[in-house]
């Protein structure tokens, strides 16, 4: 493993060196971007800002990498995910969202078999969401996607904190059943 790549190549003093990463992964986030469809048609000032927001989640969590994994992996989950976001939201990009939001669906080297698995987690679990009640759909997109507390969201929603918890349970065993029967 090349440890340029690893994220503790870039904290000196204990403070992460945004400037070298900046300098060093540009490039590669800029050709991430380029190889997404839906990005095919940005405008120079959207892939800017894609940019900037991937390293501004990296550098609002620098506290909470990995030291030892490889920057490449971070840093794609992160750009895919705030792609996601800003087609998603159509307004302001993530901007408060934890780097463990990203971890679980990063994909290591570009290893195809795990970008195959990972688009089939997501295609099963975009099925599963549209099976459920819409309350049910909210309160998982407002715990996963927007990284919302489960007391936040007891409160938007007008609920009991338990009820929420509950809820999410629930989903959560209906995605793993699925996963089970489906093989994933």
């Amino acid at each position: 493993m090349n440890t340029q790549n690893q994220i503790k190549y870039y904290i000196s003093n204990g403070e992460l060196d945004i400037e070298a990463i900046i300098r060093n992964y540009t490039v590669y986030i800029h050709k991430i971007i380029s190889n997404i469809d839906t990005c095919k048609n940005l405008s120079t000032e959207d892939i800017e800002e894609i940019i900037d927001d991937t390293f501004l989640v990296i550098w609002k969590n620098s506290n909470k990498l990995d030291k030892d994994k490889l920057f490449t992996s971070y840093i794609a989950g992160v750009t895919k995910n705030i792609v996601k976001a800003k087609y998603r939201q159509n307004r302001e990009l993530i901007m408060h969202n934890n780097i463990e939001d990203f971890e679980n669906l990063l994909v290591s080297d570009f290893n195809i078999e795990e970008i195959l698995s990972v688009k089939a987690k997501n295609r099963m679990i975009q099925n599963q969401l549209r099976k459920l009640k819409n309350i049910d759909r909210q309160i998982f997109i407002m715990y996963y996607y927007y990284s919302m507390k489960t007391k936040e969201i007891s409160q938007k929603l007008g609920l009991r904190d338990m009820t929420v918890r509950t809820k999410l349970h629930r989903i959560r065993n209906k995605i793993k059943e699925s996963w089970n029967k489906n093989g994933l």
